[in-house]
């Protein structure tokens, strides 16, 4: 509980320039990674600016793998533009849906959004009881 307390009055943020600094020392109990980081401002400054930190290997590489997962999941052509965009794939042919009026007015106007995570949704004019679906999220395939 002093511990919880201690975090929640104490909380700590590391910079990237303290990650930069990051200094593998070992393994710890093979679930640990023991490092040191340099806390002080001045890099000359190495003594008692040393702080002991212990990475949880688990969640270090769950996190490596999302962060993977992302870069590869967006493309990178929207990135440029400041948008986020899921990469798709063609469905050929579209997949058709029957819908009701209600729905196919709540999808048209959400459309451009679902765009974004990768659905393309297309709206035939001679049918207005069906959408056809042109795209879907590449990781759906």
């Amino acid at each position: 509980l002093a511990v919880k307390i201690h975090n929640i009055l104490y909380p700590y943020r590391f910079t990237k320039k303290m990650i930069d600094s990051l200094q593998v020392l070992n393994q710890v109990d093979n679930k640990f990674i023991a490092c040191l980081i340099n806390t002080r401002e001045d890099e000359n400054e190495h003594a008692d600016g040393n702080l002991l930190v212990l990475v949880d290997q688990h969640a270090a590489h769950e996190r490596v793998r999302l962060e993977q997962l992302i870069t590869e999941s967006y493309g990178k052509q929207h990135e440029a533009l400041g948008k986020k965009k899921l990469l798709a794939s063609t469905l050929s042919p579209p997949l058709e849906i029957d819908v009701t009026e209600d729905q196919r007015r709540l999808l048209w106007c959400c459309h451009k959004s679902l765009e974004n995570l990768g659905l393309e949704l297309l709206f035939p004019k001679n049918n207005l009881s069906q959408i056809l679906v042109g795209k879907v999220p590449l990781c759906f395939m």
